[in-house]
Parts: C-alpha cells; sequence; structure tokens
C-alpha cells in the first residue's frame, strides 16, 4: 500500500519500488560509514580532524583542525557553522572540492569544538570525506558496498544518474 503523490506537479501515486530522497537520514548511514571504519581500527573516535583528513585546514584558525575531535562530527559538537552549498554537480568529487576551495578556506567555527550542542549538517559531510579518504572507495560506493547492500536496502542509491536511470522516483 502506498499513499500520497510521486511529487508535487502530479497526482501520479507511487509504487512500493519509488525511489524517494532520504534527506537527513543520510547522516545516521554517513556515522554507520565512519563507524566501520573506527572498527576496522584504521579511524579512531578521539582522532583529530587534521590526523584523519589532512586536506581540511581551516583559512581563518589553522589549529581548528587539531582540535576537532571525529567524536565531535558525529554528535553535533564540533562548532561548525551550520553553512549548506547546493551543489549541483553529479561528480563524486565535488563535496570534496567545494569544502577544500569554499568551506575551509572561508568559513569558521562558532566555538570551540566540544562546548555546545548544534544541529550540524557540515560535520556530517566532512565525516563522510573522512571516511572516504580513509577507506579509499568513493561515499556513494561505501554506501552500497558497505552500508546498504549489508542491510538488504536494493532500492537505496547517492549517485542521481542513478536514480535518473532507474526511472521510478
Amino acid at each position: 500500500l502506498t499513499l500520497g503523490t510521486r511529487s508535487a506537479e502530479t497526482d501520479a501515486q507511487p509504487t512500493i519500488d519509488t525511489l524517494f530522497q532520504i534527506g537527513s537520514t543520510t547522516k545516521m548511514f554517513t556515522a554507520l560509514g565512519l563507524l566501520q571504519r573506527v572498527d576496522a581500527g584504521s579511524l579512531s573516535l578521539d582522532m583529530s580532524l587534521a590526523a584523519a583528513y589532512p586536506d581540511s585546514e581551516f583559512g581563518l584558525n589553522a589549529d581548528w583542525n587539531d582540535a576537532l575531535l571525529l567524536e565531535h562530527l558525529l554528535t553535533h559538537q564540533g562548532g561548525f557553522l551550520d553553512y549548506v552549498q547546493e551543489n549541483n554537480t553529479t561528480e563524486d568529487e565535488g563535496l570534496a572540492s567545494w569544502y577544500a576551495g569554499t568551506y575551509f578556506p572561508n568559513l569558521w567555527l562558532m566555538a570551540e569544538p566540544g562546548s555546545f550542542w548544534n544541529y550540524s549538517n557540515p560535520s556530517f559531510d566532512i565525516a563522510g570525506l573522512v571516511t572516504e579518504h580513509d577507506d579509499g572507495r568513493a561515499y556513494p560506493d561505501i554506501m552500497l558496498e558497505s552500508v546498504f547492500g549489508p542491510l538488504g536496502m536494493d532500492r537505496t542509491m547517492q549517485r542521481k544518474t542513478e536514480v535518473i536511470a532507474d526511472g521510478d522516483f
């Protein structure tokens, strides 16, 4: 049984196989991917961002990535300015390029890491970049092969091109 419509522009009813965007639920999957790297022993939650992702040096204060721990990324305690860039690129490298070229050189932390909780999209973007860097595979491949596949989520995908090719979205 399905309810609703496939989109705001149509009255077409979705099927049980229709793909939908999952939004912030991605944060849980990103955490799982990073925690798998912790379980494998290549990362630890008390590791600094500087050690885990050397491309993360902030232009406004080079010490910030030394103070940020991977634990802060997963607990919304990094102190990040919650700035999100709508990125229309479909390339796997798009997010890393934006963080390297825009976020890290130009944006800032609002407070010392670990000092307070604030909802943070960048924390999980960066957690995904750390996971990708440590694993060596593109983030969508990590999610597909190490998270979605083992969970039996065979209709869950990250690449827009794959969703469009599927046609049922």
